[in-house]
């Protein structure tokens, strides 16, 4: 199955032809991500670092504590920050549980602490978030961070199709609503609704945040967009065996059964095109649905799950210089006098 349709370039023509491609109403559907070196993964800071079979129980822990602390000490600077009402209830306490980070279901990160791991991400923390903007000059400025770098050959842009993992995620969300209809038995409550929601959810589990740009002037500047891998939790429940769903008892030790073997398996370091190519494998309708959807273009091009641009790095400073020109800098991708600063450095303006 293809997920990646690599195109290779030589020069700075071939690839400012294939940026004007991308920016036809065809590739309106993509995001993307440059990488000032070709070797470099999709893979988030903190799966990259972390050592080889260290639980879920214990990275997820340690996401907590960070953000936690992040919380609060962006709230006693007088930071805009995500309401998150467990973190205000616990605001003194050094306490710290997977409880904070929970929020009546079982995915993680979980949908109570998301924006704010995301705005963690955007400002260099470490977490399990990858960045993306909607702006390919935006991902063509970050892939030549490394211009001078006589080390590195090659750099790339990636491209993701959002629209078309949005738009089946709404698809599957609407049939899981209407499996859980039409079972026998009812939920009893709001919570017992959502975890039957839960384990009935085989949506594409790549969530995507679109931050309120109005408050964030960074993320304004670089049209950014920020996405996760979702685990659901419960997703071992797979035979939704009726019998555990038609009784209470069954069902919630069966809930917590499954919670506690995901905390003490492995975490996941896998990078972001090995993560879709498990879960089209393990999901053949899927697979089937994607297979279909690249049989019938939507344009004269084929919408692949994933495009990666790879071109030399030797190219990179007068790509910068092009940029430049166009207003695609560091003042302008980094507003305030930070920003200006650097810019003015990076150019050594002082001396001219």
């Amino acid at each position: 199955m293809d997920l990646v349709r690599e195109i290779k370039v030589d020069t700075r023509k071939q690839l400012n032809d294939v940026i004007y491609d991308m920016n036809s109403t065809f590739y309106k559907r993509y995001v993307f991500r440059g990488h000032a070196d070709d070797k470099y993964r999709l893979l988030p800071v903190l799966l990259r670092e972390i050592p080889a079979n260290m639980p879920n129980h214990d990275i997820f822990l340690r996401e907590i504590k960070l953000l936690i602390k992040f919380f609060r000490e962006c709230n006693n600077q007088g930071l805009k920050v995500p309401d998150i009402k467990k973190f205000r209830a616990t605001y003194m306490s050094d306490y710290f549980d997977l409880g904070y980070g929970m929020n009546d279901d079982y995915y993680w990160p979980n949908n109570s602490i998301f924006e704010l791991e995301a705005l963690a991400q955007h400002y260099g923390l470490k977490t399990r978030f990858l960045d993306w903007t909607q702006d390919i000059r935006v991902a063509l400025y970050f892939s030549c961070g490394k211009a001078t770098d006589k080390s590195v050959d090659y750099c790339s842009i990636w491209a993701i199709n959002m629209g078309y993992i949005q738009k089946r995620q709404e698809e599957q969300a609407s049939q899981a609503i209407r499996l859980v209809g039409g079972l026998e038995t009812e939920p009893k409550c709001v919570v017992e609704r959502k975890l039957m929601d839960e384990i009935y959810d085989e949506r594409i589990p790549l969530k995507f945040c679109v931050p309120a740009y109005c408050d964030n002037p960074n993320l304004n500047a670089q049209k950014g967009i920020l996405s996760a891998w979702q685990y659901n939790m419960l997703s071992g429940i797979s035979e939704k065996d009726p019998e555990i769903l038609n009784d209470r008892i069954k069902f919630n030790t069966e809930v917590s059964r499954q919670f506690q073997k995901f905390l003490g398996g492995p975490a996941d370091t896998s990078e972001l095109t090995s993560l879709f190519t498990k879960y089209f494998s393990d999901n053949h309708n899927e697979e089937k649905k994607y297979e279909q959807y690249l049989s019938t273009p939507q344009s004269a091009h084929i919408d692949y799950l994933f495009y990666k641009i790879i071109f030399p790095n030797s190219i990179s400073c007068d790509l910068k210089k092009q940029l430049q020109i166009e207003g695609y800098n560091t003042a302008r991708l980094f507003p305030g006098y930070k920003g200006v600063a650097d810019y003015l450095e990076e150019n050594n303006f002082a001396n001219h």
